[in-house]
């Protein structure tokens, strides 16, 4: 799942690359000496400026940084740097140079190193429009709330998957002007999530959030709320959820959904959540819990011609009238609950 979601993040760039391929521009890299054992090409997936290979070189963080000053030179009429993977080395910090880079680069990739914090700003930028962002596998404790200012990005992906981060500023990942947000953050220690977050009023494209294997108990009201996405994934499996609020999960634009809340310590869903009429493909994950009923006309999609409903190993004794209001359930499971009475109409 922590490659799944950034693969489509740079499926999109290559998309949006696939014009400027047509008009392939002349591109210059620094002098081999200067980048070695790096390598340097054309950014074939961005369509513009070049990109540099440091996949698995046994790079300290004065290697990353002297490697880098070279696409700073003011002299060499270098490309600009658009991709960066530095991806499997030994890292400690995030280098410097980032944050002079960020309005040029698109995709920066520094997962599986051995870095334990970002700096004030690391990963900033007033006029970036398309980025991404990969640190997952790393040794990652805790978030400035300013590492990620990306205002005027339109398609963001930020993976922080596999970090030990316990808590997040208020404020965080919300971005004004997106349409395509990617933002994972399964498989670290945070116990509680701020309410001033995931703000996207523009999100017409895909959100997809993911806090799997954390310690996350509640979850404010009035969160993910993204009336005109057209594809949403919202997951928290293995948590220590107990309750989710009213008005929760109700996307009316969507086609698509994905909604996991699986593994968790949730005992009654509360009316009005998980609403999304215009789904014509839904996957609700809510087995493993302690769920005892479900409310009558709880999952009601009269669009959709695929759904993936999960109730399997809870307490569930009775399932309302109406409550899949006359759909057909692709896959359904309860096994393992006790159920008395069903009547699906």
């Amino acid at each position: 799942m922590i490659a799944k979601l950034y693969v489509s993040f740079v499926l999109v760039t290559m998309t949006l690359a696939a014009a400027a391929e047509q008009h392939r521009e002349a591109f210059v890299c620094p002098l081999n000496a200067t980048i070695a054992p790096c390598s340097c090409s054309f950014a074939k997936s961005i369509g513009t400026g070049v990109a540099l290979d440091c996949y698995n070189k046994g790079l300290t963080d004065t290697q990353m940084s002297n490697i880098l000053n070279a696409f700073l030179s003011s002299t060499a009429g270098i490309s600009p740097l658009t991709k960066l993977n530095a991806q499997n080395n030994s890292l400690t910090k995030v280098p410097g140079q980032i944050l002079k880079m960020t309005a040029s680069l698109w995709d920066i990739n520094l997962a599986c190193n051995k870095i334990t914090s970002i700096p004030p700003g690391a990963f900033s930028s007033p006029s970036a429009t398309n980025i991404g962002i990969s640190l997952y596998s790393n040794k990652i404790t805790s978030l400035p709330s300013n590492s990620f200012n990306l205002p005027s990005a339109n398609t963001i992906a930020i993976i922080l998957d596999s970090n030990r981060i316990t808590s997040l500023p208020q404020g965080m990942f919300n971005y004004p002007s997106a349409t395509y947000i990617i933002i994972q953050l399964s498989s670290n220690q945070i116990t509680a999530i701020p309410s001033t977050m995931f703000t996207y009023p523009l999100a017409n494209r895909t959100v997809s959030i993911l806090f799997d294997f954390n310690q996350i108990k509640t979850i404010p009201p009035g969160m993910f709320h993204y009336p005109f996405a057209s594809s949403v994934s919202i997951s928290f499996t293995s948590n220590k959820i107990t309750a989710i609020p009213q008005g929760m999960f109700n996307y009316p634009s969507a086609t698509s959904v994905h909604v996991a809340l699986n593994f968790n310590q949730i005992s009654s869903v509360p009316c009005g959540i998980l609403n999304f009429p215009n789904a014509t493909a839904a996957a609700i994950y809510l087995d493993n819990n302690n769920l005892s009923t479900i409310p009558s006309e709880m999952f009601c999609y009269p669009s959709a011609t695929w759904i993936q409903l999960l109730l399997s190993n809870n307490q569930i004794t009775t399932i309302g009238t109406g409550t899949f209001g006359g759909i057909i359930i692709d896959y359904l499971t309860y096994s393992a609950s006790i159920l008395k009475y069903i009547c699906i109409n």
